[in-house]
């Protein structure tokens, strides 16, 4: 069995735990568990391989790969009609991606439907997915796969020029001068496969974002993560996150046992001149 400490997956960083996940997504097998440090690391574990950044290299997908996702063609505030249409193919190619950004299980306005937390704002019309599709045209093709995605697993991952997905803190240079943005694509991508196991749900009258919950006294929504301690395969924490966001917050005692500590998100403080949006995080003491 191939097991990989990755420094770089911090669980105190949102975008790092969603890509600790989204690796488990990709890669058939692979197994997510957190260490015990103080700022607790993913530990990837994997039967039959011997080298964790090699299988999740064969596994990263590529331009075609991404173009063929129903996202591919969603705009921002989808129609309900154009909606409809791709469920179908969605669901006919297991594609996750759908449920990311929209549901039709809330009321539509002006029959549009509403974008999920995790399809930021952007300027000039981006969506989530040409943000995701500039990230993949931003690996570094003069280094072979397996050690870019090593590198980001170990925190040395070169950044490039960019949002990424848009709502990464880290990405901010400082709040006075929040220009020159700049991520690591590789982390990005599987961030965004990591947000496939938190679709976005609706009860008829409102949206129901999986982990995302609205604090007390708060106006906008906070999102809390947790961490286990066994090594989970994707189904499993499928299955832990299920049981974990039907616990009572308040109530320890309701909270699988496995899970040993909760982070939760922390919005970055826009001004009203300045549109940059991130999640920051804190632990849930």
């Amino acid at each position: 069995m191939a097991e990989l400490r990755a420094p770089g997956l911090r669980a105190d960083w949102l975008n790092a735990w969603l890509a600790a996940v989204g690796a488990t997504v990709l890669l058939d097998g692979l197994r997510l568990a957190w260490t015990d440090d103080t700022v607790p690391s993913a530990i990837l574990s994997l039967e039959g391989f011997s080298d964790v950044p090699e299988a999740l290299a064969d596994r990263m997908p590529t331009l075609a790969d991404l173009d063929r996702l129903a996202i591919a063609r969603v705009p921002r505030m989808i129609k309900v009609e154009k909606y409809d249409c791709l469920v179908p193919v969605a669901r006919s190619r297991q594609d996750s991606s759908l449920a990311v950004t929209a549901s039709d299980l809330v009321p539509a306005k002006d029959l549009r439907l509403e974008d999920g937390p995790f399809n930021t704002p952007a300027p000039h019309g981006e969506t989530l997915f040409t943000r995701l599709r500039r990230c993949r045209t931003q690996f570094d093709e003069s280094v072979p796969l397996p050690r870019q995605i090593e590198a980001t697993l170990n925190q040395t991952g070169v950044r490039v020029d960019g949002n990424g997905l848009g709502f990464d803190y880290t990405r901010i240079g400082t709040k006075a001068n929040p220009s020159d943005p700049r991520v690591d694509p590789i982390l990005e991508v599987l961030a965004f496969y990591g947000t496939h196991l938190l679709p976005l749900r609706g009860n008829g009258k409102t949206e129901a974002a999986r982990g995302w919950a609205a604090g007390p006294n708060e106006r906008r929504n906070r999102f809390r993560w947790p961490i286990w301690s066994v090594p989970l395969d994707r189904w499993a924490i499928d299955s832990l996150l299920g049981q974990h966001y039907r616990a009572v917050p308040a109530r320890r005692n309701l909270r699988p046992a496995i899970v040993k500590r909760d982070f939760e998100t922390v919005p970055f403080d826009f001004t009203s001149n300045e549109m940059t949006r991130g999640y920051a995080a804190r632990e849930v003491r």
